[in-house]
C-alpha cells in the first residue's frame, strides 16, 4: 500500500512539474484541441475519401484551416493597427470642429458643463492611449502567428493520433463510463454552442458593422468592427453598444442620410443576425444561463487569453454537469 501511494505521489508530481513545462504551450494545445473537435466530421468524412489515409485527411483539413483563419485574421490586424494609428492623429485634428457642436447641444439641454476643460483632455488621453497600444499590438502580431504556426502542426498530429489519446485518457479515468460518456457530451455540445453560436456570431456581426461604418464612411470601420465582436458577447448591451453610438454621431454631425442607412442597418443587420444564429445552433445544446456564458467568456478570456473564449465556458459546464451528476447519483440516493 505504502508502494502505491508513493508511485501515486511521484506521478501527481510529474504531472505537475509536465503541465508547468508546458504551460507556455497551454493556450496552443487547448486551441488545437478544440479545433479538432470541432473539424472531426470533416476529417472523417475525408479519411473515408482516402481510404483511411489519415496523414492525407489530417493534412487537408489542417491546410483548409490555415487558409480560412490565419489569412483573413493578418489582414484584419493589420488593418487595426493601420487604423489605431490613423485615430491617434485623428482625434486631435478634429477636436475643433467636434467642441463647437457639443457647446451647441450642451447648451440647447441646459448641461452646466465646461467642455472647453474636459473634451480636449479627454482626446488627448484618448490618443495617448491608442498610440501606446498600437506599437504593443503590432509586436504581439508575431507571438501570435508563431503560436498560430505551433497550433497548425498540433492540429496536424492530433488528428492523426487523436483517437488514441482519447482511449487511452478513458482507460485511465477513475470515473464510471456513464459519467464519462455525460461529460463527453456537455463538453460537445458546450463546444458547438460557444463556437458556432456565440463566437461565429460575434464575428459575423463584427463583419457586418465594418461593412456598415464602410458604407457610412467612418474612418475607423475596421476598428469599430472589432469592437462589435467584443460588444456582442455582452448581455443586453450587444453589438447595439457600437453601432447605435455611431448612429447617433451620425445624426447629430447632421449626416441624415448615412444615419439613417447605418441606423436600418444596424437594427435588422447587425443586430438582427443574432436572433437568427444563436437560436437556430444554440437550441438544445446547453442550458447555461447568458450571464454565466458572460462570465466564463471573459474570466477564460482574462486567464488564457483567446483561447478562453471557448475554454471558460467548457469549464463551466463540466462544473454544472458534475454538480447534476453528484445531486442525481449522491444526494438522492442518501
Amino acid at each position: 500500500m505504502s508502494e502505491r501511494i508513493s508511485f501515486l505521489t511521484l506521478l501527481a508530481f510529474l504531472c505537475l512539474a509536465v503541465l508547468w513545462l508546458f504551460r507556455p504551450f497551454l493556450s496552443v494545445i487547448l486551441l488545437a484541441a478544440t479545433f479538432v473537435i470541432s473539424l472531426w466530421p470533416l476529417y472523417a468524412s475525408l479519411n473515408r475519401l482516402f481510404r483511411g489515409h489519415r496523414w492525407i485527411a489530417s493534412f487537408v483539413v489542417t491546410l483548409f484551416l490555415a487558409l480560412v483563419l490565419i489569412f483573413p485574421v493578418a489582414f484584419v490586424i493589420s488593418l487595426v493597427i493601420e487604423q489605431a494609428v490613423a485615430l491617434a492623429h485623428f482625434l486631435p485634428e478634429t477636436m475643433q470642429a467636434w467642441l463647437p457642436l457639443v457647446k451647441e447641444y450642451s447648451h440647447r439641454f441646459n448641461l452646466p458643463i465646461s467642455w472647453e476643460a474636459i473634451l480636449p483632455q479627454l482626446v488627448q488621453q484618448g490618443a495617448q492611449f491608442v498610440s501606446q497600444f498600437s506599437p504593443k499590438l503590432l509586436m504581439q502580431t508575431t507571438q501570435f502567428l508563431l503560436n498560430f504556426a505551433l497550433t497548425l502542426l498540433l492540429v496536424f498530429f492530433l488528428f492523426i493520433e487523436g483517437p488514441a489519446l482519447y482511449e487511452n485518457l478513458l482507460h485511465l479515468s477513475p470515473l464510471k463510463e456513464s459519467y464519462e460518456t455525460h461529460l463527453s457530451r456537455e463538453i460537445r455540445n458546450t463546444l458547438n454552442a460557444c463556437l458556432y453560436g456565440y463566437i461565429l456570431t460575434a464575428i459575423s456581426q463584427g463583419i457586418l458593422a465594418g461593412i456598415g461604418f464602410t458604407i457610412a464612411k467612418i474612418p475607423i470601420a475596421a476598428l469599430l468592427g472589432v469592437a462589435t465582436i467584443v460588444t456582442s458577447f455582452i448581455p443586453i448591451i450587444g453589438a447595439a453598444g457600437i453601432w447605435i453610438p455611431v448612429t447617433v454621431y451620425l445624426l447629430l454631425t447632421q449626416q441624415w442620410g448615412m444615419g439613417i442607412f447605418l441606423g436600418l442597418y444596424g437594427a435588422l443587420l447587425i443586430s438582427g443576425i443574432d436572433n437568427l444564429i444563436k437560436p437556430l445552433i444554440i437550441q438544445g445544446k446547453t442550458r447555461i444561463h447568458p450571464f454565466l456564458i458572460f462570465l466564463a467568456i471573459f474570466g477564460g478570456l482574462q486567464a488564457l487569453g483567446p483561447v478562453g473564449l471557448l475554454v471558460g465556458p467548457i469549464i463551466v459546464a463540466i462544473f454544472l454537469a458534475c454538480v447534476k451528476i453528484y445531486k442525481k447519483d449522491f444526494l438522492e440516493q442518501t
